[in-house]
């Protein structure tokens, strides 16, 4: 039996990555399926394929996307904690005021910024705690969300890093993903070094169909490590 997986790697240029790619296609231990109880023998694309991810972006794309019609405000403790365990994320809303958002705004709007790999307008700043912004570092302790997070993981909390985002006009958008950490890896470095971890996004603008629109496949995000998917045990 063959079992193979395909990893889409997207070139790089000076304008930043592609938005189509090809498929290189490696070998994975036959257990990656029988423990499944797949009949499945092999699982690939021709190598050297493409596939475009650009209309994972594009405004058709995201008027056409399903639309969760979940009441997040509504939601008690169990029941976030209920989302972000079984689909991976949870939504609460209306953590900060207006004047904790216009504080922020303004600290992290003077910070500098420096573009990611595939998009110039995709900009970010790391190690936000070192910098002189006490309102957003306020945030990182903000005792509604250390409600939750105690709820969620205990007590003992660390924080691993801080860091601001701005997307500005022209960004490509991000291909559908998952975050993967390979056992051995460290591409993650100190923030995947916790056998728990949450990513917290405070977002300082709305977002709309036209503006930044967060789209989430559910269940994908669960574990930087596939071994790790509590779904496997389900699926055995």
């Amino acid at each position: 039996m063959t079992n193979l997986t395909d990893n889409l790697v997207l070139a790089k240029g000076e304008s930043g990555y592609a938005r189509d790619g090809r498929f290189v296609t490696e070998v994975i231990p036959a257990t990656f399926l029988s423990q499944r109880g797949s009949d499945l023998t092999q699982c690939c694309f021709q190598e050297g394929s493409t596939m475009d991810v650009s209309f994972t972006n594009s405004r058709t794309s995201i008027t056409s996307a399903r639309r969760t019609d979940t009441d997040w405000a509504s939601l008690t403790l169990p029941q976030r904690i209920r989302s972000i365990e079984l689909d991976g994320y949870v939504v609460i809303p209306d953590l900060l005021s207006a004047i904790q958002l216009d504080a922020v705004r303004g600290e992290l709007s003077r910070l500098p910024t420096t573009a990611v790999d595939y998009s110039e307008h995709q900009r970010g700043c790391s190690n936000v705690q070192w910098t002189d912004s006490p309102a957003a570092i306020r945030v990182i302790a903000l005792p509604a969300m250390i409600e939750f997070l105690t709820a969620l993981f205990g007590d003992e909390l660390v924080c691993t890093s801080c860091a601001y985002a701005v997307s500005q006009p022209g960004h490509p958008g991000i291909a559908i993903h998952t975050d993967a950490q390979p056992y051995g890896s460290k591409i993650f470095g100190l923030a995947a070094s916790a056998p728990c971890l949450v990513r917290v996004l405070y977002y300082l603008d709305d977002l709309t169909p036209d503006r930044s629109p967060f789209k989430v496949i559910p269940k994908s995000h669960l574990s930087l490590h596939s071994d790790g998917n509590p779904y496997r045990r389900y699926l055995s």
